[in-house]
């Protein structure tokens, strides 16, 4: 799921008007040595989606998608749900 959001990410930052910091390096693991990812934000083609269920002001996430061009943000609060081992088959196939 993370190195699919990253490259959807690189792909649409090649999209004009949107400046983000080069990707150093990327290091697949398996879902199960991860233990618990949270994603604040959710990238699909050139719309961004905030998940964070409390959204602060005070976030220095806001001052990064501003300085990167993003001036739109939609909000869908979410909470994680954990993926069991007996669980993954059925939720990831592919992993």
């Amino acid at each position: 799921m993370f190195t699919r959001f990253i490259e959807e990410l690189q792909r649409s930052s090649k999209n004009p008007g949107m400046k983000l910091q080069p990707c150093i390096g990327l290091e697949a693991r398996p879902v199960s040595v991860t233990g618990t990812l949270i994603f604040g934000f959710l990238v699909h083609g050139q719309e961004v989606y905030c998940l964070k269920p409390g959204v602060s002001d005070k976030d220095p996430a806001w001052t990064a998608l501003r300085s990167s061009g993003i001036d739109r943000i939609f909000d869908l609060p979410s909470i994680p749900a954990r993926i069991t081992m007996d669980q993954l088959g059925i939720a990831k196939p592919e992993a």
